[in-house]
């Protein structure tokens, strides 16, 4: 008796010379028995909306761009960030190693893969990418098929700003991203809302999971993880929020302002004794009559501020009154004129200010010196030996967030066929360098080898 042949969800049942093929459920698009199935989380506020609300109030992403907004120290750091890690341009390359394990680089030229690299919609999304990542540590890659699904012929990003995920399937996966630019407010049934299918960046089979996808685009998310967050990332620097850092920068410069618009700036303090007016206005003041005696002193005292006041009188001496007693040995001062120190102008709060900048720049994650500023530090900015290295250590220590943002173009190499065609096909940043003057040129066009790797 001819056996019965039994693979996965095939069997082969032979007979009278002829064969039948019958499959049991769904065929594995993989060797895998299933796909991973994430945790899921008890929400019945986001059962009720039918999404996953971003923050308390669904409008977190929106609270920290307002706080983004007062700063004058975030956006210019995380998009000196974004530029420094968009280097160049992203390229195709093929890996290789010679016998001694040393890596090659050969950039890859086919037309294809180069059309769509130049499409203005990818160079628009890395730089819109790694903003969102770098603010929000979520992403949200939009990629768009062919009409047949053959082919990925497009991506770009939605803001992550306006992105909110469904609710987790059976598998603890949100399979669905709604898009709206008027969170809190929105719903998902309002009329401006958008939804696409999202796929399971953890499925074994990416590429059979995309061709069962319906419609003409999807969502393929990219986050940089975070301890405990499920859904939406929270970025190490927000830590500057929650300490209450950005509660003393805000408040500095309020005060600054307090100060400019209501302190009364008093330079000299004049003190004139009791005497002072009978001796010198004489019987003219004696003899007068109470409002008569304020007017005859407050011209006085208008005299006196003239005399210490004023551009012209810089640089002028004065003479003070003063009186003898009748043993002609002792003094009695007259006038006395004491200057006052200007705390403002002394420059009050700055070492809070700078301490408080540090804490920022530090969360965010940005060598001071690469932004000319360097807190505590006698040499002004750095100099430009120390902007260089710190240049070169960001890069070096980037490549896990550039992943991030290359890891949709591996996932569309795959699926458009160009690895078949080009093994070890992987894509990287070209960097700027700057170089040392003993180089005999000031910058040189490089990869960072780790990001491929």
């Amino acid at each position: 008796m001819t056996p019965i042949i039994v693979h996965e969800n095939y069997a082969l049942l032979p007979g009278n010379g002829q064969a039948v093929l019958v499959t049991t459920g769904k065929p594995k698009s993989s060797a895998y028995s299933s796909d991973p199935v994430n945790p899921i989380v008890y929400d019945p506020r986001a059962s009720a909306l039918g999404f996953v609300p971003w923050g308390p109030n669904n409008n977190f992403p929106q609270q920290v761009i307002e706080m983004i907004g007062k700063s004058t120290i975030i956006a210019p750091t995380l998009d000196k960030k974004v530029c420094m890690a968009q280097g160049q341009a992203v390229m195709p390359v093929q890996m290789d190693w010679d016998d001694d394990g040393k890596q090659k680089i050969k950039v890859v030229k086919d037309p294809e893969i180069w059309n769509f690299l130049w499409h203005p919609s990818t160079e628009k999304f890395i730089n819109e990418a790694l903003t969102d990542l770098f603010t929000f540590y979520n992403v949200f890659p939009k990629l768009t098929f062919s009409i047949n699904h053959k082919k990925i012929l497009k991506i770009e990003t939605e803001e992550a700003a306006f992105c909110r995920f469904g609710l987790q399937n059976q598998d603890g996966f949100c399979d669905k991203v709604y898009v709206n630019a008027n969170w809190p407010r929105a719903t998902i049934t309002h009329p401006l809302t958008n939804t696409y299918s999202a796929i399971n960046p953890y499925a074994y089979d990416l590429i059979s999971a995309a061709r069962e996808l319906s419609g003409d685009s999807f969502i393929y998310p990219v986050s940089y993880p975070t301890p405990g967050k499920t859904f939406y990332q929270l970025a190490h620097w927000d830590g500057v929020r929650q300490s209450g850092w950005m509660d003393v920068i805000e408040q500095i410069p309020k005060f600054k302002k307090y100060l400019l618009e209501h302190e009364t700036t008093l330079q000299f303090h004049i003190e004139l004794p009791d005497y002072y007016f009978n001796e010198k206005l004489g019987e003219v003041y004696r003899k007068a009559g109470d409002a008569e005696k304020l007017a005859m002193r407050t011209r006085e005292m208008q005299q006196w501020n003239d005399i210490l006041t004023g551009a012209k009188n810089a640089g002028k001496s004065i003479a003070s009154i003063f009186k003898t007693t009748n043993n002609g040995k002792d003094k009695v001062h007259g006038v006395t004129i004491t200057p006052i120190d200007n705390k403002l102008k002394d420059g009050q709060h700055i070492d809070d200010n700078q301490e408080a900048m540090s804490n920022l720049l530090y969360a965010l994650g940005v060598d001071p010196t690469l932004l000319g500023f360097a807190p505590g530090s006698k040499m002004g900015s750095g100099s430009g030996s120390d902007k260089r290295e710190a240049f070169l250590i960001f890069l070096a220590t980037v490549d896990p967030y550039r992943r991030k943002i290359l890891e949709p173009f591996n996932f569309i190499a795959q699926y458009n066929g160009w690895k078949d065609r080009y093994p070890f096909l992987r894509f990287m940043f070209q960097d700027t360098i700057l170089t040392t003057l003993d180089k005999g040129k000031s910058t040189e066009t490089t990869f960072n080898k780790q990001q491929a790797a």
